[in-house]
C-alpha cells in the first residue's frame, strides 16, 4: 500500500488515487509528479492550457437588432482587425481596431437575419472569435 502512491495514476488508476488520498491523512506535504511518474511507464501526457477566467473580447447586445458592439483590449501599440463572416463562412466586412479604444460599434442595417462569426486578430495571433445573432 505505501508504494502504490508513487505509481502513475495512469497505469495504477483508482487504486493509485485512493492510496495517494490515504496517506495524505498521514503526510499531507508529500507532492507527486504525475508527468514523470507516467512517463516512467511509458505513458505521455498532453499539455494543458491555462485558460483565462477574463473574455478577451465581448459582443453586445446579442441578439442585435440596428447595431452592436465589440468592447476589447489589445495588447501594446498594435492594432487589431476585426472580421465578419456570415452563416458559410464567407467574409463580409473587416475593420481594423485601434489599440487606444477599446469599443468599436458597427451596424448591422444592412446585414439580414441570421447567425454571423466574429474573428478578432492583433498581429497573425487569434485573440478571440464569437457569434452574432441578427433578429429584426
Amino acid at each position: 500500500m505505501i508504494s502504490k502512491p508513487t505509481n502513475a495514476p495512469m497505469s495504477g488508476g483508482n487504486y493509485v488515487i485512493t492510496a495517494r488520498a490515504l496517506y495524505a491523512l498521514v503526510n499531507p506535504s508529500k507532492h507527486y509528479n504525475d508527468r514523470e511518474l507516467c512517463l516512467l511507464d511509458g505513458i505521455q501526457l498532453k499539455q494543458t492550457q491555462q485558460i483565462s477566467a477574463k473574455p478577451k473580447c465581448r459582443l453586445f447586445p446579442n441578439p442585435a437588432n440596428e447595431s452592436a458592439t465589440l468592447s476589447y483590449q489589445l495588447g501594446g501599440d498594435a492594432t487589431g482587425v476585426l472580421t465578419l463572416f456570415n452563416h458559410v463562412g464567407q467574409e463580409i466586412a473587416r475593420h481594423e481596431l485601434n489599440a487606444e479604444e477599446t469599443s468599436f460599434k458597427f451596424s448591422t442595417i444592412n446585414m439580414v437575419p441570421g447567425v454571423y462569426y466574429l474573428k478578432i486578430r492583433q498581429n497573425s495571433e487569434i485573440i478571440d472569435n464569437l457569434k452574432l445573432v441578427i433578429i429584426r
